[in-house]
């Protein structure tokens, strides 16, 4: 059962990143978009994340609960040593979520309707840089339990401010805003709005594997060993591979082949992220050693095995009922 829990710990934060990291990406792309382009755009961002945007978040509480209950030490560890990181992203998806349902539902035309806007688009991209940093702690081996890290600093501060961290965190941000403007080319009919944002995908892709290099070199020569002659390189090359792919499956205007191409992409960078850190999700702390009971893993299993059968076919038909509505 440990197998099972720890599978669906990682779907979880993948299925976070392709949803609710596309979700966070649409409002990077707005910071990028001419003002008289705006409005249109956030008619379609509005139709198509706008009924689902909520349940988007459920991957994240998911994965919270799997290592609260599954794997206390590791969790302990996270939430004490990164709490400073963590707070700012708790406040980066208040701040976002409150503006996009003020600027869509306030009844007013006026000056505050920029400010959502403004709030909305920053904490976008903020939102996922934080996300990316949190990441970069865990990858880059900066996290120390309470007993052996020597000072405050060491221990709550330098494991995610530093240059790896914070290439981690470009990364993590273009990632999301290229899986939003892949899954936005199709939702408008439109020939301009096709190309633009076909345009923008092509470019966020661009920025993806540039900002995938600079992590390269900000992780120097022992990172390079632990990734790249691994997991991480095999990834690294399937990435590759599907990037060109990509490129000419736009070209030809196959877009829901994009849409899905554009998300194996991301999902083989997680996988190799995963595995190369795989068992380890902390520098020392194994997932299989730092298990809970038998018992409790049984327990934890069933309530998954149940709740993924409920909320798969709910959302599954959540998107289902929005798209023929449209």
């Amino acid at each position: 059962m440990t197998h099972f829990v720890i599978t669906c710990l990682f779907i979880s934060l993948a299925v976070y990143l392709l949803l609710g990291g596309a979700d966070f990406g649409a409002g990077i792309l707005e910071l990028f978009t001419t003002p008289r382009k705006r409005r249109h755009d956030q008619n379609i961002v509005y139709k198509a994340i706008g009924p689902i945007w909520e349940a988007n978040h459920i991957w994240l509480i998911l994965a919270i609960v799997i290592l609260f209950v599954g794997f206390p030490g590791i969790h302990q560890v996270l939430v004490t040593n990164l709490h400073i990181p963590l707070t700012l992203l708790l406040v980066g998806i208040i701040f976002r979520g409150t503006a996009f349902v003020f600027r869509h539902y306030d009844a007013f035309e006026d000056g505050s309707r920029k400010v959502y806007d403004t709030i909305f688009r920053y904490s976008s991209l903020f939102t996922t840089f934080v996300l990316g940093l949190i990441a970069g702690s865990v990858l880059g081996n900066g996290l120390q339990p309470g007993e052996m890290a020597p000072d405050f600093l060491s221990q709550y501060v330098w494991p995610w401010l530093n240059p790896f961290s914070f290439s981690v965190g470009v990364f993590t941000a273009a990632i999301c805003a290229f899986l939003a403007a892949s899954y936005l080319i199709g939702e408008d009919d439109d020939d301009n709005h096709v190309r633009r944002f076909k345009k923008k995908a092509q470019i966020a892709n661009l920025v993806v594997v540039l900002s995938g290099g600079a992590v390269l070199w900000a992780g120097g020569m022992e990172f390079w060993r632990e990734f790249v002659w691994g997991w991480g390189g095999i990834g690294i090359v399937a990435a590759s591979a599907a990037t060109a792919l990509f490129w000419v499956l736009l070209k030809r205007r196959k877009f829901i082949l994009a849409r899905v191409w554009a998300a194996g992409q991301v999902l083989l960078i997680i996988a190799a992220m995963g595995m190369s850190r795989f068992p380890e999700l902390i520098q020392g702390m194994d997932l299989y050693d730092h298990a809970a009971s038998g018992s409790t893993m049984a327990a934890l299993g069933g309530a998954l095995i149940f709740g993924l059968l409920l909320i798969g076919p709910s959302l599954y038909y959540l998107f289902r009922v929005f798209k023929v509505a449209d």
